[in-house]
Parts: structure tokens; sequence; C-alpha cells
């Protein structure tokens, strides 16, 4: 029988984000943008890049303002804490002109202030405070600096709650007045995300050191034509797929599903899914043209599945149901990150698992299934919490013959917009 093709599996966030801003800053992002668009079709781009583009473009290049006029350029960045992170490093460094950012309640909550602070000390000039409840309603401000960025020293705990702190002030480094030093941590969360990025970051002709204490970015601009080539080879999305895995782990023995866009020389830490998954019974087989075979196979399950993914936080939706529909005893620990995602994920996804009958233990950091399951409730309402995994993590549940209705499956296209088509070639209906 022919594998299944997943037609729509969206271009990498994380790496299309990353060369856009590197692509802006070397000032060739209309033709990156033009690559990009020749090889993605417009449906598949997720909301997030969107938003990058409509962000990065929307930063004032000309002084058309006068220093104590209140015009001010508004950059929306809805709930995408990528966007803002980023954009608010090009900004603090680049803006010609005053900007005021927007975002939803839950964004402006999320974690930010060693950003702030950190971009701050380089000299950018930042008024306001997001990060936490009780700051949240305030502005966010970014005047033109009076002198140019500078380098130095960044606080060793500059990367103690995100990694996105440190690849945003990674990214505009080399744009900086003199060299950049920025610590890494050894327990620093998600640090596939940023050796992605000094990967990309070499690969665009950035000259940095890299040794145990952390990496100095010499002051040297990215090569254009090196970004241009980029443009022409940009990942499919390695977070998405891990719920292609999910549906295999489901689907018959010896199902098979063909994913384009993937390959084994991808940059993007959460291709560590394969692994991940073949103790739930998914083979990952690269096609040397391009694309992945997932293959359904028998196999010996752990008494236990208990992951690491302290370095993978987007793939614990995906892994925390798959485990559940097929009723292996887990215990995911070290994880409390997730909480600070679009929602509390672990308290989202631990609520529904109890409406399902199962009897699961969560901590602040961890959660826990013993194997211990009640009936379930019937016809059960999953509140999405603007919150894109949720329902892709539960649609592995429709596909085990749960009934689950979203109050708003549309939210997948912040990360995967062609979701629900690609879900109704294994038979998921919503």
């Amino acid at each position: 029988m022919s594998p299944i093709v997943i037609q729509h599996l969206p271009p990498s966030k994380s790496f299309t984000n990353r060369l856009f801003v590197m692509a802006y800053l070397a000032g060739v992002l209309p033709f990156v943008k033009k690559k990009f668009y020749a090889r993605w079709q417009k449906a598949q781009i997720p909301d997030d890049i969107n938003l990058m583009l409509s962000a990065l473009e929307s930063i004032p290049q000309t002084n058309l303002q006068k220093a104590n006029s209140s015009e001010t350029s508004i950059i929306d960045v809805g709930a995408a804490g990528t966007v803002l992170r980023f954009v608010l490093a090009v900004a603090s460094l680049t803006t010609q002109g005053r900007v005021s950012f927007s975002a939803t309640q839950r964004l402006r909550q999320r974690p930010l202030q060693p950003l702030i602070e950190a971009l701050s000390e380089l000299g950018a000039n930042i008024s306001g405070s997001w990060g936490n409840e009780k700051v949240s309603s305030t502005s966010l401000v970014i005047s033109p600096s009076l002198h140019p960025l500078r380098g130095g020293d960044i606080a060793p705990e500059i990367g103690s709650l995100s990694s996105q702190f440190i690849t945003a002030l990674l990214l505009i480094a080399p744009y900086l007045s003199s060299p950049l030093f920025v610590p890494l941590s050894a327990d620093a969360p998600s640090k596939p995300y940023i050796a992605m990025t000094l990967s990309m970051m070499h690969r665009a002709g950035a000259l940095f050191t890299l040794n145990k204490e952390g990496v100095l970015i010499q002051n040297k601009p990215y090569n254009r034509e090196a970004l241009m080539n980029m443009g022409e080879k940009i990942e499919g999305d390695w977070s998405a797929a891990s719920y292609i895995y999910g549906w295999t782990a489901i689907l018959p023995l010896e199902t098979r599903l063909f994913i384009p866009h993937l390959t084994k020389f991808d940059t993007q830490g959460d291709k560590k899914v394969a692994d991940l998954m073949l103790p739930l019974g998914v083979q990952t087989h690269c096609i040397e043209n391009g694309g992945i075979l997932l293959k359904r196979v028998s196999t010996s399950a752990p008494l236990l599945y208990q992951p690491t993914l302290k370095d993978y936080p987007d793939l614990f939706p995906a892994l925390f149901v798959t485990v559940l529909m097929q009723g292996q005893s887990f215990f995911f620990n070290q994880i409390g990150g997730v909480r600070l995602k679009e929602s509390d994920r672990l308290s989202a996804l631990s609520d529904v698992a109890q409406s399902l009958g199962f009897i699961v233990e969560e901590t602040s950091s961890s959660i826990m299934w013993r194997g211990k399951k009640n009936s379930s409730e019937e016809n059960i309402s999953v509140r999405t919490l603007q919150d894109h995994r949720l329902p892709m993590a539960w649609s592995i549940a429709l596909l085990k013959g749960y009934n689950l209705h979203f109050d708003d499956a549309s939210v997948v296209s912040k990360s995967y917009p062609l979701f629900w088509e690609d879900a109704t070639r294994v038979g998921i209906e919503i």
C-alpha cells in the first residue's frame, strides 16, 4: 500500500524567523522574502511568520519624527513570543522613530524583563515593562538611541528563562559597535535552539568564538549573498511534525506516512522527535531526495516512558497525548517551562486528561500517569486558550475515538495553518 502523504507541513517558524531577522539587518529581506514565497504556498505560512515580516517592515527607517513628537509606529506581535523578543532587539538597534508594541494579554505577561534589561545595558532606549501580571497593562516603547548600541558582557542570568533572550542578542550582535560576549549556562533551557542560531549565523558569515563559558561575537556584518542562498533552503517544521508522529503511533501496524520538506540535515533540535517516538512504535526513514517516511511498527513498550524534554519543550504536548492514548505509563519531569508558553500547557493538558478519566499527578514541573483510569466524561469541551499546540495535540485523541470539541480549532494557524486539512488524510474530522 502506498504511504499517506501529509502535504501541507509548514515552514519552520524557528528557522524562517531567524533568517528574516538576519536578512533584515543585512538589507536583503526583500530578496530572501521573494525566495521564500517561491518555495512555499501562502496558505501554508504560519501566522507567526507573517507577523515577523510585518513587524520587521514596520520598524521606522527614516527619522521623519521630531524628538518631541507624539507620533509613534505601532507594531502588533499578537501572541508571538518569538516575534516580540527578536523584534524588540532589532528595533532597539535600528529604529529611526518611536515604536510601541501591541500584544495579547497573555504575551504581555510572559517573561521579557531580562531581555529589556540586557538591551538597556547595551544602550537601548526602552520605556515600559512587560513580563508579569502586575505590569502587563503598561505600554512598551522603543525610541531611537542617542548612540549606536555597544557590545560588552551580558549578565549570566540572561538565559535562565528563555533561549529566545540569548538568540535575540546573538542575532543583532554582528551590528553592535563592539564585540558582544553572551554567557551560555550549562543548565540553560532549550539549548538546541541556541545551537541552531549559531549554526545559521555561521552559515551567514558571522564571526564568533565558542567555549564552555559562552560565545564572543565580533561586530562583523552578515554576508548578504550567503543569506540569499539560505532563503532557497528553508526547512520544514519538525515541531509541527510531532503531531504527525503522534497520529502514526495510534494508526494500525505497518501504516506509513510521508512528510515532504524534512531532511536529516535540518538544524532544528526538535528533530529529536524521531528518537523520542521510536519507543512508541514509530520508525523514521529519511529519503535520499528529501522527505521522511514514518512507519508504525510493533515494539516492546517500556515499563515507564520517561523522556528528557528540558531541551525540547515544544514536543511535550504531542508526546503527552500519544502515550496517554497508547495506555503507556509515563513521567515527564523538568518541564516547568511549558507553563510559560501561550498557555500554562501543563495544567491545560492535565485538565483535559482528567476529563478523559486519566488519573494524572501534576506538580509545578512534572506530570505522571501510573496507568490508573476512571470513566471518561462525554462530549468534552476543550478550551484552546489561544494556544495552537493544544488542539493539535488532542487531535491524536480524536484519532483514538474520543469525542472532543474545541472552542477555537482555528488557533492552529499560528504554526500550522493547514493542519486540519492534513488531519483528514488519516481520518480525523472536527
